[in-house]
């Protein structure tokens, strides 16, 4: 042991792994997924929102509408897309009825609106009245 020493300087370069993004993000739709209004009514979107697991909270666009002055179904597709490029979606179903025009109260669904075919009846049930009337 000559008292020598030797220093050996190593050089590690770490390199870190790229984390592979493959996951889709997740689009959560506040409210129903389908919503019904009657033809007049205002559409209110109820919200939504979207978390990725790399990205955190991240857009969405909304395509679609909803015309509540036409009755009919109405789709609107929420879609979100992460830096990698990986998408997801969701859709809401709008459905607008047509709005009553009955009377007012009455529900024609529940049996409203009978007076226009009580009319006729009464009509039938006066021209037998007349007819015997007539012949006798």
């Amino acid at each position: 042991n000559t008292g020598n020493v030797v220093t050996v300087t190593r050089i590690v370069n770490v390199v870190a792994t790229p984390v592979v993004d493959s996951i889709a993000p997740v689009i959560t739709l506040q409210g129903s997924s389908t919503i019904t209004l009657t033809e007049g009514d205002s559409y209110n979107e109820p919200g939504f929102s979207a978390h990725d697991n790399i990205d955190g909270n991240i857009s969405v666009i909304i395509s679609g509408s909803v015309n509540t002055n036409v009755p009919g179904t109405y789709i609107l597709t929420y879609t979100a897309t992460d830096a990698a490029g990986n998408s997801s979606t969701q859709n809401r179903t709008i459905t607008v009825q047509k709005k009553n025009n009955g009377t007012k109260g009455e529900d024609s669904s529940k049996g409203g609106g009978m007076g226009i075919l009580l009319l006729p009846l009464a009509l039938i049930g006066l021209r037998r009245r007349i007819n015997k009337e007539k012949k006798g």
